[in-house]
C-alpha cells in the first residue's frame, strides 16, 4: 500500500542518515529496565478492518494496548552519541477467549498467557545541554511471541474442527524520547504492515503508539 511504502522509504532514508558518520571509540555496554504502555491500536484503513465470516477469538485491542515491563542491553558509541540496543518486553495478557456462547457480545472467560516482543534499534542522541539529550530512535520488532494455541469448533456431536493458531507479528518502531542522567522518556509508534489476526482482513496495517520509561541500571 501506498501509505506503507511511504513509510518504510522514510524509515530507511533516517537510517541512512543517522549512520552514515564518522565512529569514535569511547564505547560502551549498559544494562537497563523500564515499562511501556501501548495505547489502542490506530488501523490505517479503518472501514475494511474485519473478516465477517470469522468468529473472533480474541480482542485485538485489549491485547495489542495495555501495559509491558522490559530490560535492555546497548551498546554505545560515536562519542556517546549513538546507540545500538535490543530490548526484551514481558507482558501477561489476553491470548484468546470462549466465544462458544458469545451471543450477547459480552467477553466470555479468557485464557491468558506470558507474552514476549523483541526489539533491535539504534538510536540517535542530540546534545541539548550537560546532562540532557534528545534521542531519535528506529529499530525492528518481534512481536506477540509465545501465542500459540489451538482453536478448537464443535460443529456438531461428533464433529469437531481444529486448527493451529499463532497471533505473532513483526513491526518497525520509531521513537523519540528525551534523556536526562540515567532517565529517559519516550514516545513512539510501532507499524506493522502483517499480521496473523484471522478475524482482521489480512492487507490491514496498524499503528500501536507507546509512552516508554527507561531507566539505566548499570554500565559494563
Amino acid at each position: 500500500m501506498e501509505f506503507g511504502i511511504i513509510i518504510r522509504s522514510c524509515l530507511i532514508i533516517s537510517f541512512l542518515i543517522l549512520t552514515g558518520q564518522e565512529s569514535y571509540t569511547q564505547n560502551k555496554i549498559s544494562l537497563s529496565v523500564g515499562t511501556e504502555y501501548r495505547i489502542t491500536p490506530i488501523y490505517l484503513e479503518p472501514d475494511d478492518i474485519y473478516v465477517t465470516n470469522i468468529q473472533p477469538t480474541t480482542r485485538n485491542d485489549a491485547q495489542l494496548s495495555g501495559s509491558a515491563l522490559s530490560y535492555s542491553i546497548a551498546y554505545t558509541f560515536h562519542k556517546k552519541k549513538m546507540e545500538l540496543s535490543f530490548k526484551h518486553s514481558i507482558r501477561y495478557d489476553m491470548l484468546v477467549y470462549d466465544n462458544s456462547n458469545n451471543d450477547n457480545g459480552n467477553l466470555n472467560e479468557a485464557t491468558h498467557a506470558l507474552i514476549s516482543d523483541y526489539n533491535i534499534s539504534l538510536e540517535r542522541k542530540f546534545m541539548l545541554k550537560d546532562d540532557l539529550t534528545f534521542n531519535i530512535k528506529m529499530g525492528y520488532s518481534l512481536m506477540n511471541r509465545g501465542t500459540e494455541y489451538t482453536y478448537v469448533q464443535v460443529l456438531n456431536e461428533s464433529i469437531y474442527y481444529s486448527s493451529d493458531q499463532d497471533l505473532y507479528f513483526n513491526a518497525i518502531s520509531f521513537d523519540f524520547g528525551i534523556e536526562r542522567k540515567n532517565l529517559t522518556g519516550y514516545l513512539g509508534v510501532y507499524y506493522a504492515g502483517n499480521h496473523n489476526f484471522k478475524d482482521i482482513n489480512p492487507d490491514i496495517e496498524f499503528l500501536i503508539p507507546t509512552i516508554q520509561l527507561q531507566y539505566k541500571l548499570f554500565d559494563f
